[in-house]
């Protein structure tokens, strides 16, 4: 009710077309393997993208986007600089449907303690979830593996982890994991 309100007023002051709304959802269901967790239904949200005079109406985007994605968004589309150390990139490209080199995988974290649930990090590709659990944030010492075939295992239940035929996508999404702790570990050393 109230997005449709502030459609109407948009729409009433003449600014919808030249407006951008995004809409999105929270986190996922409070089920488990769903809400706070890096399985499909705690990664994969709703996001609804509209602005008239820049994208074209019906347009579906599978490409890998997330929320952090929505802060160089917006200062892009305010004209103002994108800072070069900003996580995310801006979705304009792919809202305007321009072939743009976008990420084939991507890096989630649960580095968070909610629930009592340890660290873990995930990297997804259209084909493949790996999620590794750690014993402590310092994310030196894995205590859990799990690779899952998003393909023929949507509600991913059959962990492959181990499996000698999948040995080049562990190593793969290993290497990938192993870059990503190091820029935490050197954002840490920021701080």
């Amino acid at each position: 009710q109230h997005l449709q309100e502030m459609i109407a007023v948009l729409e009433e002051k003449g600014e919808l077309d030249n407006t951008l709304i995004v809409v999105v959802s929270d986190n996922g269901m409070p089920f488990p393997r769903a809400k706070a967790t890096l399985y499909e239904y705690g990664t994969h949200m709703p996001m609804v993208v509209s602005w008239p005079d820049k994208i074209a109406p019906g347009r579906a985007v599978e490409d890998f986007v997330s929320f952090t994605d929505l802060a160089p968004t917006f200062l892009e589309v305010a004209g103002i600089d994108v800072p070069v150390d900003i996580h995310g990139k801006s979705i304009i490209p792919l809202m305007e449907g321009k072939n743009k080199e976008w990420r084939t995988s991507f890096v989630y974290e649960g580095l968070g303690t909610f629930g009592g649930a340890s660290p873990n990090l995930s990297v997804i590709n259209q084909d493949y979830r790996y999620i590794i659990t750690y014993k402590d944030n310092s994310l030196q010492q894995a205590v859990f593996y799990e690779l899952y075939d998003q393909r023929n295992d949507s509600l991913e239940m059959k962990n492959l982890y181990g499996l000698y035929s999948y040995k080049d996508v562990i190593q793969e999404f290993d290497e990938i994991l192993n870059k990503h702790i190091n820029l935490l570990s050197f954002s840490r050393m920021k701080e």
